[in-house]
């Protein structure tokens, strides 16, 4: 009985073996090969009708043997092409195998894959001698480099960027006033009264009446605007509320009664609005 158990399972293995059959493996580079480099491993199956089945590949992301990490593996049509990464090198340049393993198709068939002969080496000499020669040395001390003309050159910009901005500054809080254009000149100095506090209307009346009279070439009065108009066509959009303003100038300044005072703020924003115009002319 034992004799009839024990030739059964040598024919079942012979009949097992006769069905497994062996895959064509290559390496898309087997030769100078170092650490951290990747290897490319393409099989092809014997028939281009077989399927390999997923549950039978190699396990992924894990170490076989000293030298080599399987990171991911892709089936193609009529094989499979597994990336290895070499993790481990020797010191001196050594010929090795991939590993060799067995994939079952779809159908139920075992299929060898056989190893490929590679040369992996290290990135050290050969004849080093004593390894500790070969150790890498610890990092140099940083170089100190000469910054003080760099310095210099910062402050000096610095120095010329303040310089200049006082002086756009200084020409345009004043050095040039005769060069403005009228409105533009009392609406600055009706700025410069407000912003130091003092909001004295008689005085912002006088630089208007002196903005009006410049644009127009002589001196006007309540009842001869006409010659602003000549003069300043791009002032009539505002005719009423000049007008106004000379109203109230003369109301206050000439009345024999006491007027109503002129209101700073009312001034400026005429003066503002003329100044637009003046600007747009």
């Amino acid at each position: 009985m034992r004799f009839v158990s024990l030739l059964l399972f040598c024919v079942l293995s012979l009949s097992a073996l006769a069905d497994e059959q062996v895959a064509t493996a290559s390496l898309e580079r087997s030769w100078g090969l170092q650490l951290g480099d990747e290897v490319v491993l393409t099989i092809t199956m014997p028939d281009p009708a077989m399927t390999i089945d997923n549950s039978s590949l190699p396990q992924r992301d894990r170490r076989y043997g000293a030298w080599l990490h399987l990171n991911r593996t892709e089936l193609t049509e009529n094989g499979l092409t597994m990336h290895f990464q070499l993790i481990n090198v020797p010191i001196e340049k050594q010929a090795l195998e991939t590993p060799e393993f067995t994939v079952r198709t779809t159908q139920g068939q075992f299929v060898s894959v056989p190893g490929v002969p590679m040369t992996i080496g290290s990135m050290l000499a050969a004849d080093i001698g004593d390894i500790r020669a070969a150790m890498l040395e610890a990092d140099h001390a940083s170089l100190v480099l000469a910054t003080d003309a760099v310095r210099q050159q910062i402050q000096l910009a610095l120095w010329m960027l303040i310089v200049s901005l006082l002086v756009l500054a200084a020409w345009h809080l004043g050095l040039r006033p005769r060069h403005r254009k009228p409105f533009v000149n009392v609406v600055f100095q009706l700025f410069l009264m407000k912003w130091r506090g003092r909001k004295d209307a008689d005085v912002a009346t006088r630089l208007l009446h002196e903005a009006f009279n410049q644009t127009a070439g002589t001196v006007i009065v309540n009842s001869h605007l006409q010659a602003i108009w000549d003069a300043a066509p791009w002032l009539e959009p505002l005719q009423d509320k000049v007008e106004r303003f000379y109203q109230q100038s003369t109301a206050h300044f000439f009345a024999k009664e006491a007027a109503s005072t002129v209101d700073f703020d009312e001034i400026y924003a005429l003066a503002k609005a003329c100044r637009v115009r003046e600007k747009l002319a």
